[in-house]
């Protein structure tokens, strides 16, 4: 019996965490409006570990007729199945509700169906929530000829559904030929294009990428091998343009293949040299059969994408012999850089006595490049701005290289009576007007006219790429206020509008309430009260005091409450970053206290090494009046890290580390860690505390060391035990399954379980700043400490207080070997880092708050 709805889920790489995954996967296919009888899931588990079985069988018991197990791959059951359509499923991404069923219905209309229709797709977990190929989507449930219409590519089966007969046909003759490791989606789509050039966009339907690779056949092999791989997929994409149309498909195709380079994309993480120009002789090589209008307008093709394939086949004088020309840089009449709201950006502006302050980024030549930034006024008079190099900003290929240099600026412009503020930009003798991008702390809106933010008595606006200042006035200011509001009413934006007034209504509030001699402590870290730096402070003050303890994002009435503590108070409090201190500032006679959330100073923070651009994060730190360190060699890192002068940091300590110094608060500890697990008693303890990763888009949820617990579970001692306590934000098992002697314990914190630790071992964790405090010995393993994207204060292989492994094999030997007495490193690193931190840090704090409140 035919059904209506094929579904083949591959079950590779199977782990113990991924269980909760597939049943979420199965009931969300089961959401769908289709009726379960129309139904068919279809599990290829290949060669996969036995443990699944169970499971597959649950499901296999539970939907009769409608769930199969197959040990085959998922190529090969495609010949199998049932289903009218077909479609491949990653039980780790999700279809809307409904979606499925929406897709049939539109499908079973077809007269014609095409071999396959791709659904709308919707992005998690990335740093755009949008398609490359959104423009598909914008003109509903269509057909589209990809040889009249060769931007209208398909290159993933994330979200495909395909007819199943045209799927087997499909398979079949991917099967015979030379066999493809690389890119065989890419290129299974592509020939049935090729046969059939009309492809269904269904945007009524949408699927949900969630990140995962599981669903991938792109290897990530040895440097050579993936190039001789890359160069197949070449060839054979090559030998099915027929004709012109199919021609500029293919090389559409092709483009978005080697487009991949900038960012490194399912390519091997290093390469040799060899094999990087192998790579890129092989890009170079295809590129010249492309012309260059294709590249100019390849689908979903971002422009620093467009840069790395111009760079790749012309090589890098392309960006030393630019112009500047129609608000772009251009090589030859092909526009390399958008200066209109794209790599000009300004992200704060101030009034600093008589001068409007302007600071942001521009992405537009190379380091070597000559190249300068103006302001010029309505009377033609001009101010240059001083250009800094601005890393975070450089536009980078797949191997690292720059292409083009982030420069970040700093723009001084006096102010008189009435004032217009264009831009413009002056490269290699050529001088063109550039229009910014307002980023959010302007508190402008570069699309809308009469957007505008009031600064020390000045009205600032932005309109066709000029910022225009004016005295306050209150008919001013009344007038702005009421163009703007039509201005948004006009644009049907109500959220717009409701943030204006809810904006307006705060800073009202803010004026007209009155400081009151308390202290307010507030956070952003918790929503279950204070944590422990600055609950030591708050239970040492006698003055009055109110708290406000929520995480971001805010609702209205949590705002509300946050203004009223914060601005009714005459000192508040914090331990990170508070929004309202960007948001609003401080008010005359307020003073503020940062109380830094981790010790010591090991990765960079703040303007050192936030990803924030470092005037806004300076809107943050810039009204501290007192920070307080856990050591006298720290206050000139954390006044740098806050933009702020050394005075303001005192070597006061961190009020958390009092209570790890007293005997009576470690005993308690103890005895409450070996009533929860008496199998500790006796043992040594083996701490294992790893931060958390947040690089190469992985997800810092997730955490797999690289170890062998199989191994180290056999190796340990008999009185030995490894204790796994991971970072708060990793929410997954690390260990693949229960160890008898491996534990991972999420009852106690990090700081609790220090008590009873023999060895600390760690990474680029703070917590080894707190460790020290209890002159035990710790080492380090730190495998991926090439690839961890932070920068430290500390030389991290000659400062550290233990030894550091980089492979696991030798940090095993080590713990087995059990003999851990090397603390005399321990106690120097404390000496130099928490000379502050004697027990009695919170009470110091509190006394300097109290006499604050007092000025």
């Amino acid at each position: 019996m035919e059904k209506l709805l094929s579904i083949i889920i591959p079950i590779d790489d199977w782990r113990s965490d991924d269980e909760k995954d597939l049943q979420a996967g199965v009931e969300c296919l089961l959401n769908q409006n289709i009726p379960k009888e129309e139904l068919e899931l279809v599990f290829a588990v290949g060669q996969n570990d036995s443990k699944i079985s169970d499971i597959l069988q649950s499901y296999s018991n539970t939907y009769l007729n409608m769930v199969r197990v197959t040990d085959s791959d998922a190529s090969s059951m495609v010949n199998t199945v049932s289903g009218k359509y077909a479609l491949f499923y990653d039980f780790s991404n999700r279809w809307e509700e409904g979606a499925l069923g929406e897709a049939c219905r539109y499908m079973n209309q077809c007269a014609v169906p095409p071999s396959f229709f791709m659904c709308r797709e919707i992005f998690q977990k990335k740093t755009s929530a949008k398609s490359t190929f959104r423009f598909l989507y914008k003109n509903g449930n269509h057909i589209v000829n990809v040889k009249e219409k060769p931007r209208s590519i398909s290159v993933s089966l994330n979200n495909v559904i395909f007819l199943t007969e045209a799927l087997k046909e499909g398979i079949k003759e991917l099967s015979n030929g030379k066999k493809l490791l690389y890119g065989r989606e890419l290129y299974l789509l592509s020939r049935m294009l090729m046969n059939n050039p009309n492809v269904g966009i269904i945007s009524s339907a949408s699927f949900i990428y969630r990140n995962s690779e599981r669903l991938s056949s792109q290897q990530s092999n040895a440097g050579m091998e993936y190039v001789r791989n890359l160069n197949i997929l070449f060839r054979r994409l090559e030998l099915l343009a027929s004709d012109e149309a199919s021609q500029y498909y293919i090389w559409n195709v092709m483009l978005y293949v080697m487009k991949q380079y900038m960012e490194g994309a399912d390519t091997p993480q290093a390469f040799t040299d060899e094999e990087q120009n192998a790579y890129l002789s092989l890009l170079r090589e295809e590129l010249h059969r492309i012309p260059d209008d294709i590249i100019d307008s390849a689908p979903g093709t971002v422009q620093t994408q467009r840069m790395g394939l111009y760079a790749a086949k012309y090589g890098h004088d392309i960006f030393r012999n630019s112009t500047a020309e129609k608000s772009a840089v251009t090589w030859k009449g092909h526009r390399l850089v958008n200066l209109k709201h794209d790599a000009f950006r300004i992200y704060t502006l101030n009034v600093q006595g008589e001068m409007l302050c302007i600071t942001g980024t521009i992405d537009a030549g190379t380091l070597n490049q000559e190249m300068k930034l103006t302001a010029r006024d309505e009377i033609g008079k001009e101010w240059s701005a001083e250009l800094h190099p601005y890393s975070k900003g450089d536009i980078k290929n797949r191997f690292d290289e720059v292409l083009l240099a982030g420069r970040w600026f700093r723009l001084s412009v006096p102010l008189h009576m009435a004032q217009t503020i264009n831009f413009y930009l002056d490269i290699n003798n050529s001088k063109i007007k550039i229009y910014p991008k307002l980023m959010g702390d302007t508190g402008l809106k570069h699309q809308y006219r009469y957007s505008y933010v009031e600064i020390a008595g000045w009205l600032i606006r932005y309109d066709s790429g000029a910022l225009i200042a004016i005295p306050k006035t209150v008919l001013r200011l009344f007038k702005l206020h009421h163009n703007y509001l039509k201005e948004l009413h006009r644009k049907k934006d109500a959220a717009g509008e409701a943030d204006y007034r809810k904006k307006l209504r705060w800073s009202k509030k803010i004026r007209k309430l009155k400081l009151k001699n308390q202290i307010a402590f507030v956070t952003a870290r918790s929503n279950d009260g204070l944590l422990p730096n600055i609950r030591n402070v708050y239970n040492r003050t006698t003055a009055e005091k109110v708290v406000f303890v929520h995480m971001m994002p805010y609702t209205d009435e949590q705002m509300e409450r946050a203004i009223e503590a914060v601005y009714s108070s005459k000192v508040v409090v914090t331990d990170d970053y508070f929004y309202l201190f960007r948001k609003f500032g401080k008010k005359p006679g307020q003073k503020f206290v940062q109380l830094w959330h981790a010790t010591g100073a090991f990765k960079k923070f703040g303007l050192d090494g936030t990803d924030l651009f470092p005037e806004v994060d300076r809107l943050y730190h810039k009204d501290y009046d007192l920070v307080s360190v856990s050591g006298e060699n720290l206050r000139e890192i954390y006044a740098s890290a806050f933009g702020i002068e050394p005075e303001k940091v005192k070597a006061y300590g961190a009020p958390r580390t009092d209570e790890i110094l007293q005997s009576q608060y470690t005993d308690e500890r103890k005895k409450e860690i070996l009533d929860k697990y008496p199998n500790l008693k006796e043992k040594q303890v083996i701490l294992y505390a790893p931060t958390f990763r947040d690089s190469n888009g992985k997800d810092k949820h997730i955490f797999h060391p690289v170890m062998d617990f199989e191994s180290l579970s056999h190796s340990l001692k008999r009185n030995q035990v490894f204790i796994i306590c991971p970072h708060p934000v990793m929410q997954n098992r690390i260990p693949d399954r229960e160890y008898h002697n491996i534990i991972q314990v999420d009852d106690f914190t990090t700081n609790e379980m220090m008590c009873i630790a023999d060895l600390l071992v760690t990474d680029y964790s703070s917590v080894i700043f707190e460790y020290s405090l209890l002159n035990k010995p710790m080492v380090f393993y730190c495998y991926d400490y090439d690839e961890y994207n932070r920068d430290f204060y500390l030389d991290y292989e000659k400062d550290l207080p233990g030894k550091m492994f980089r492979n696991y094999g030798d940090l095993e030997q080590y713990i087995c070997n059990g003999e851990f007495r090397d603390v005399a490193t321990v106690q120097d690193f404390r000496n130099r880092y928490m000379s502050a931190c004697d027990g009695k840090s919170g009470e110091r704090l509190a006394h300097a708050v109290e006499e604050l409140l007092e000025e």
